[in-house]
């Protein structure tokens, strides 16, 4: 069962999450073509910017955020959020780390009651299609663990889902009550819980990707 999860990536636990943050900053002057490796990874960044202390203070809601960048700060790379007002903000990618535990689990428990929408698409692609590209890397993809579906940040990010959702029920998302059961996570108020799964199923804009496209371990 997945125990912690950044946009389409899960990982083992959140320490493996702080490496994997912290290695992609380390390398990422390596590469080329920088603007292409953000975008391929900006579902998981903005997942976990999102998860900052102080996000509603300095930046709003996700719908604020124009382009992620990555900046150099006292020496080091960090994440800096471009707002649609045209305003920089640097984030403490550390601070997202030691969020509130209440944020987490909340943002765990809305992945996981999609997790049979997820599946769905997955196997109705591999099954309609006899050959399916990544639209990231141009891989061909097959029904393997390297095959991963994620929500197209082109279109709508899983984090502009939650906002919008939030809006629309004018609700509090950190006001939000959770249940752990089985060590998963799930919204407490099934009302609420067959709310944001029928909103998502709306309006979520999903693809098939081969996990390379997030660039794993830092290579491009």
């Amino acid at each position: 069962m997945p125990t912690y999860q950044l946009g389409n990536i899960v990982f083992p636990t959140k320490s493996a999450a702080l490496k994997y943050t912290q290695l992609f900053l380390r390398n990422y002057d390596s590469h080329q073509n920088k603007q292409e490796v953000l975008n391929a990874n900006r579902e998981w960044i903005c997942d976990l910017l999102s998860r900052h202390p102080r996000f509603a203070e300095k930046i709003g809601t996700v719908d604020d955020i124009l382009d992620v960048q990555v900046v150099k700060s006292l020496g080091n790379n960090c994440f800096c959020i471009i707002k649609t007002d045209g305003t920089h903000e640097t984030i403490s990618y550390k601070k997202c780390f030691v969020a509130s535990s209440s944020t987490q689990s909340i943002h765990e428990a809305l992945r996981w009651c999609i997790h049979d929408q997820i599946k769905a698409y997955r196997d109705k692609i591999f099954s309609e299609n006899e050959q399916i590209i990544c639209c990231v890397s141009g891989r061909i993809l097959r029904d393997d663990k390297y095959s991963q579906v994620d929500h197209d940040y082109n279109l709508l990010t899983f984090q502009q889902i939650i906002s919008d959702w939030c809006c629309a029920e004018k609700i509090d998302l950190s006001t939000l009550k959770v249940t752990k059961r089985q060590s998963i996570w799930e919204l407490s108020d099934k009302n609420l819980l067959t709310s944001f799964q029928d909103y998502h199923k709306s309006v979520a804009k999903l693809r098939v990707i081969h996990c390379d496209a997030n660039v794993r371990n830092g290579k491009s």
